[in-house]
């Protein structure tokens, strides 16, 4: 293409985008006939305006970042004409064994229902994505696809993919009961350095198995996490994720959302997306989380792209003076404007955020009381369930770490191993022990945070019970720890992403009753 003509077509594009915020003009723009031999790369570029014209509080974005539903906001990725979202949303298309119960939530990018499981009796998500054109409609399948390889705590498990009668898409996912990262900070305000910690160790140990899968989220953003009536964060709408090795990238599938890309993203540069460009939406979040503000913002877009390129923002220690200088720390290196100057893992994030939290005093912070309500209590409507007090806040993380396990590691199935000689087979919670459950109805969905939690500020022992279900977890344990199974008839098991599935450091020590153990 000629720079002539790709200036030609970004100025058409801009004065039709400022024609319309006039009122001036509500329809789709035209491109000229001398240059019709370059529609896909105005497609290209008109899909960009879709995606970011809600920073310039565009009507034609649909659902604006600051109105969240309490199930995956959708992204603004929309491939629906303006002004296409200002309708009452249609019934939910048919779906076979599915029976709509209400809509949770609708954007540019499409709408999500809340359904019935005829089969099982159980209520989940249903995204039906606004895509047009048989390509992108099996581009978005095969990358939905890829997101259900993912299946650890933290991430929203996708139960099936499939197609309507009519070709649409559609994805059925775990209905998480619980407002947004985006609604708490609104409603609550700045979360506090221990809630911080904790919420970004979570959000840490999700993200690291996506990225041992080779699968890229790229719009990281707080309307993207869900927070569920434990206070457990849960990453969803990864119909965007990337596979790091697909080798039919195309030039626009940077996806995103402006205010959270990384340099290599919002110039484009999708030969160098990799996992990195989570880290930096990470380190976006942390700012915002910690300060109520993001570090770089403007309503102009091409100020927006400078401001990431070549500014560095405001120390967070300055926006709020009581917390230390570590947290610009952590934040300079998942933001690093050099993709090699940035956290090389996740792991490498939790690792900081670990030592950072074990010197805060919970209770000399003022915490967000909507996420506390959740650490704390749960919901009332929770009804059917055993109800347990969760720690409040939770504090220090020393029980989880991602550094390589060079001791001793745990390979055998069923294997017991006894603390002072003497395992006490008990059914049933012990005061101050922990319970983990997949379903939602223990005091933790994963194992690896209950191990945080009990550990967490200095303690040197924790004991926890672990419903039946498979753990896709791999854990390192550095206190006295008893972990057992509820039952011995039913088949409780960790398997570990990586060898050892489970290993004990230095000054560790383990007692485990009916765990099967395994590496994926």
């Amino acid at each position: 293409m000629r720079h002539e003509d790709q200036e030609e077509i970004e100025e058409r594009l801009v004065d039709w985008e400022l024609a319309r915020l006039e009122g001036q003009s509500s329809g789709e723009p035209r491109l000229p006939d001398e240059l019709a031999q370059w529609e896909s790369y105005w497609q290209q570029r008109l899909e960009v305006l879709r995606k970011t014209a809600w920073m310039l509080d565009d009507p034609a974005a649909g659902t604006s970042p600051q109105t969240s539903a309490p199930q995956a906001a959708a992204p603004h990725t929309s491939a629906s004409p303006p002004g296409a979202s200002g309708t009452a949303a249609p019934p939910m298309p048919e779906v076979p064994g599915f029976e709509e119960v209400g809509l949770l939530g609708r954007g540019g990018f499409g709408v999500v229902y809340r359904a019935l499981d005829k089969n099982l009796q159980r209520q989940v998500a249903i995204k039906f994505p606004l895509i047009a054109g048989s390509r992108e409609r099996q581009k978005y399948i095969a990358e939905a696809r890829n997101a259900s390889r993912v299946d650890v705590p933290g991430i929203v498990p996708i139960y099936h993919v499939g197609q309507t009668g009519d070709g649409t898409p559609y994805v059925i996912q775990k209905l998480i009961e619980g407002p947004s990262l985006h609604d708490i900070l609104q409603q609550g305000g700045c979360l506090s350095a221990s809630q911080t910690v904790e919420l970004f160790l979570q959000l840490c140990y999700a993200v690291a198995a996506a990225h041992a899968r080779s699968l890229v989220h790229r719009d990281l953003k707080p309307e993207n996490v869900l927070i569920d009536h434990d206070g457990f964060p849960w990453i969803t709408d990864f119909g965007l994720s990337l596979a790091e090795d697909d080798p039919h990238l195309p030039l626009a599938g940077v996806g995103g959302t402006p205010h959270f890309m990384a340099p290599e993203q919002i110039q484009g540069r999708v030969e160098w997306l990799d996992g990195r460009c989570d880290l930096w939406a990470l380190g976006v979040m942390l700012y915002q989380c910690l300060t109520g503000r993001l570090p770089f913002h403007s309503s102009d877009r091409l100020e927006l792209q400078d401001k990431i390129l070549n500014f560095q923002p405001r120390p967070i220690a300055q926006r709020q003076p009581l917390l230390p200088g570590d947290w610009d720390h952590i934040f300079n290196k998942c933001c690093a404007k050099s993709v090699g100057d940035r956290y090389h893992a996740a792991r490498e994030l939790a690792e900081d955020l670990q030592r950072l939290g074990r010197g805060l005093d919970a209770k000399q912070q003022q915490h967000n009381p909507v996420l506390l309500a959740l650490q704390t209590d749960r919901s009332p409507g929770a009804t059917g369930r055993r109800k347990y007090s969760l720690r409040s806040p939770i504090v220090g993380w020393t029980g989880w770490t991602f550094r390589p396990a060079t001791n001793l590691a745990v390979a055998a199935l069923a294997l017991v191993l006894v603390v002072g000689g003497v395992v006490l087979l008990r059914r049933w919670p012990q005061p101050g022990e922990l319970v983990v459950a997949l379903d939602g109805s223990g005091t933790h969905g994963s194992i690896a945070a209950a191990l945080a939690a009990g550990l967490a500020g200095g303690k040197q022992a924790c004991s926890i019970l672990i419903e039946p279900g498979v753990y896709r977890e791999s854990l390192v344990i550095s206190g006295n720890v008893t972990l057992r199974a509820r039952s011995k008839d039913q088949l409780t098991q960790i398997i570990g992403s990586h060898a050892p599935a489970l290993s004990v450091v230095a000054g560790g020590q383990l007692a485990m009753q009916h765990l099967h153990i395994s590496v994926d």
